[in-house]
C-alpha cells in the first residue's frame, strides 16, 4: 500500500486560514485606528461648536434682548394681539411701517394707537437729531401710513446728550 501524506492538503489550507485570520486582524486594526482618528475629529469639532454656542449666549444677555423683562414684554404682546382682533387691519400695517422705519440708533418709548381714529402717537428717542429725522421721513413715505407729523420735539438733559420726538400718525384707511 500506499502511504498517503495527508498533512500537506490540511497544512495549505491552515496557511490560507491564517494569511486570511491576518489579514482580517490587521484591517480591524486599522480600522480601529481610523475610527479613534475620527472620535478625536469630532471631540475637537465638539469643543469649537460647544465654544460656539457659549459666545452666542453671552452675546445674547450682553444684548438688548437679554435685558427685556419676558413677563411685561408677553403682557404687551397679549394687549396687542387684543387690539388687532377687535381693529382688524390698518395696526398690523402702521407696525410693520414702523418697524421698518427704525434706524438702529433709535429706540421706540411710547407707541399708542387709536383704533376708532385711525391714528396713534410714536415717542422715539436718539442720541442724533438726523437719525430721528430720518425715521419721520420713512414714516412718511411709507405707503401705511397718510400722515407721519412730528408733534413735540425736545433735547433729553443728562450725561450724553438725547433727543426726542413725539409723532403723531394717520393711517391709511
Amino acid at each position: 500500500m500506499m502511504a498517503m501524506d495527508f498533512q500537506a492538503p490540511v497544512q495549505r489550507r491552515f496557511r490560507w486560514l491564517r494569511v486570511g485570520l491576518l489579514t482580517l486582524v490587521g484591517m480591524a486594526a486599522l480600522s480601529l485606528v481610523a475610527a479613534l482618528l475620527i472620535a478625536e475629529r469630532y471631540r475637537d469639532g465638539l469643543a469649537e461648536t460647544e465654544r460656539g454656542i457659549a459666545e452666542i449666549r453671552a452675546d445674547l444677555s450682553a444684548s438688548v434682548l437679554g435685558e427685556i423683562d419676558l413677563e411685561q414684554l408677553t403682557h404687551q404682546a397679549g394687549k396687542l394681539r387684543n387690539v388687532v382682533a377687535h381693529i382688524g387691519a390698518p395696526l398690523p400695517d402702521v407696525l410693520s411701517s414702523v418697524a421698518a422705519a427704525i434706524p438702529a440708533n433709535v429706540r421706540l418709548e411710547l407707541l399708542e394707537y387709536d383704533a376708532r381714529e385711525g391714528a396713534g402717537t410714536v415717542r422715539a428717542v436718539s442720541p442724533d437729531p438726523h437719525a430721528l429725522a430720518d425715521f419721520v421721513r420713512t414714516l412718511e413715505s411709507s405707503p401705511s401710513v397718510r400722515r407721519a407729523v412730528v408733534a413735540r420735539q425736545e433735547t433729553l438733559p443728562g450725561p450724553e446728550e438725547n433727543y426726542r420726538h413725539d409723532i403723531h400718525l394717520v393711517a391709511e384707511p
